[in-house]
C-alpha cells in the first residue's frame, strides 16, 4: 500500500527505481494496480481486491494472492528455464492485444532510457569496458534503431528476471502447479511482444547460458522481423546499464550499481555476439 501524500525524493529513471527511500514513486503504484487487475488468470498473480485513493482514505491498495513459490533458475537445461520461457510465451499470447487501458509505446518511454551510449560519450571513459570503448561512436549511432520495429499492441512487462517470478509448488494449484507466474507489473507500456523477449536475453546469460544457447532457448518467442532491431535493442540495452552503473549509488540501495554491473557485462556479451565486432 501507498498513501500519495507522502513524501520521497524520486529520481526519473529505469527499472532500478531509484529513490529515497528504495521505493517505486507514486506513479508506479497506479500504473501497477492497472495492469495487474487487467491480467487474464494464469498470468500473474491472483487479484484479491484493490483500491484507489478515492475510495479508502487516500491510500493505494492492492491485494494480492500469496504464491508460495521459488524463483526460477535460468541455468542451462533446466526446467526452471523452459517454464520461465513458457510463462513469457504465454503471456504474449494472452496480452496480445493488451488488456490493459491507458498504456504508453514502449519506446516513448523506454527509448530515452537506452541511449546511455550516447551519454558516455561526453564523459571521461575511464573504467569503461575496452570493447565498448572502442566501438562507442557505432553503439551511440545503432542504440535508437530498436524503436520502429517496437510498435505493437501487447502489454508489456519491461522488467522481467528471476526476482520478477515465482515457480508454483507442485501442490496447492492443481491446474497450474509448476507453473511459473510472473509478478511486479509495474510498467503500463505496450509494445511489440519480442521486446520482453529481448530483456530476457541477458537474465538468461546471467544465469549461465552463452548468448547462442540464450537465443536458442528463446527461440519460440516472438522475433522482429528485421533482426538489426534484435542486435539495436541490444546495444541500447548495454548502454542502459553501462551508464546507470558508474552513477553514484542512490541512498537506501547500496548494492544497485554492483547489480547493473553485472547487467551490462551480460547484455555487452550478448551485444559482442550479435555484432561478430572483435
Amino acid at each position: 500500500m501507498w498513501r500519495p501524500d507522502s513524501s520521497w525524493t524520486t529520481a526519473a529513471g529505469p527499472s532500478s527505481r531509484e529513490s529515497t527511500p528504495h521505493i517505486p514513486p507514486p506513479p508506479q503504484y497506479a500504473d501497477e494496480i492497472a495492469v495487474t487487475t487487467a491480467l487474464p488468470a494464469g498470468i500473474g498473480p491472483g487479484v484479491r481486491w484493490s483500491a484507489a485513493p478515492e475510495e479508502s482514505g487516500g491510500w493505494w491498495w492492492l491485494c494480492l494472492e500469496d504464491v508460495a513459490g521459488t524463483h526460477p533458475v535460468l541455468a542451462p537445461g533446466t526446467a526452471d528455464t523452459r517454464l520461465a520461457v513458457d510463462a513469457v510465451e504465454r503471456a504474449a499470447r494472452r496480452l496480445t492485444p493488451s488488456p490493459a487501458g491507458g498504456t504508453r509505446p514502449v519506446a516513448r518511454v523506454v527509448g530515452p532510457w537506452m541511449t546511455g551510449w550516447s551519454a558516455l560519450r561526453t564523459v571521461p571513459s575511464a573504467g569503461l569496458d575496452p570493447w565498448a570503448g572502442r566501438h562507442l561512436d557505432l553503439l551511440a549511432r545503432i542504440e535508437r534503431d530498436w524503436w520502429p520495429a517496437s510498435a505493437g499492441d501487447t502489454l508489456l512487462h519491461w522488467d522481467l528476471h528471476p526476482a520478477n517470478m515465482l515457480r508454483r509448488p507442485a501442490g496447492g494449484h492443481p491446474e497450474r502447479a509448476g507453473e511459473v507466474v510472473i509478478i511486479d507489473w509495474s510498467y503500463r507500456l505496450h509494445g511489440a511482444a519480442w521486446i520482453d523477449t529481448a530483456v530476457l536475453v541477458p537474465q538468461l546469460i546471467l544465469g549461465g547460458h552463452t548468448p547462442d544457447q540464450a537465443e536458442r532457448a528463446l527461440a519460440r518467442l516472438p522475433r522482429p522481423a528485421d533482426d538489426t532491431a534484435f542486435t539495436a535493442f541490444a546495444a541500447g540495452l548495454a548502454g542502459l546499464w553501462a551508464a546507470s552503473s558508474r552513477r553514484p549509488p542512490p541512498a537506501g540501495a547500496p548494492s544497485l550499481r554492483h547489480h547493473q554491473a553485472r547487467l551490462a557485462d551480460a547484455s555487452l556479451t550478448w551485444l559482442r555476439h550479435r555484432t561478430g565486432l572483435p
